[in-house]
Protein backbone atom coordinates (compact mmCIF):
# COMPACT_ATOMS: atom_id res chain seq x y z
CA UNK A 1 0.00 0.00 0.00
CA UNK A 2 1.05 3.57 -0.76
CA UNK A 3 1.81 5.95 1.98
CA UNK A 4 -0.06 9.38 1.80
CA UNK A 5 1.36 12.54 -0.21
CA UNK A 6 -0.56 14.77 1.82
CA UNK A 7 -1.63 15.14 5.40
CA UNK A 8 -3.64 18.43 6.53
CA UNK A 9 -3.36 18.84 10.64
CA UNK A 10 -4.87 21.12 12.90
CA UNK A 11 -4.74 21.94 16.10
CA UNK A 12 -7.10 24.78 18.33
CA UNK A 13 -7.19 26.25 21.44
CA UNK A 14 -10.27 26.62 23.06
CA UNK A 15 -11.03 28.93 25.82
CA UNK A 16 -14.37 29.82 27.74
CA UNK A 17 -15.68 33.37 28.81
CA UNK A 18 -13.31 32.76 31.96
CA UNK A 19 -10.62 32.39 29.61
CA UNK A 20 -9.63 28.97 30.50
CA UNK A 21 -7.85 27.05 28.32
CA UNK A 22 -9.32 23.12 27.72
CA UNK A 23 -6.70 20.72 27.46
CA UNK A 24 -6.73 17.03 26.27
CA UNK A 25 -5.09 14.41 27.64
CA UNK A 26 -4.77 11.61 25.07
CA UNK A 27 -4.79 7.51 25.73
CA UNK A 28 -1.41 7.22 24.05
CA UNK A 29 -0.17 10.13 26.35
CA UNK A 30 -1.10 10.35 29.25
CA UNK A 31 1.73 11.77 30.98
CA UNK A 32 1.11 15.05 29.31
CA UNK A 33 -1.73 17.43 28.59
CA UNK A 34 -2.42 19.02 24.63
CA UNK A 35 -4.12 20.41 22.55
CA UNK A 36 -7.31 19.42 20.48
CA UNK A 37 -5.86 18.08 17.22
CA UNK A 38 -6.55 16.01 14.13
CA UNK A 39 -5.11 14.73 11.24
CA UNK A 40 -6.86 14.23 7.41
CA UNK A 41 -5.15 12.02 4.90
CA UNK A 42 -5.49 12.02 1.46
CA UNK A 43 -8.19 9.22 0.26
CA UNK A 44 -9.67 9.36 3.48
CA UNK A 45 -13.08 11.24 3.01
Amino acid sequence: MEQPKHTVSVSALLMNEANEVLPLRTHWRSDTWEMPEEALRQGSL
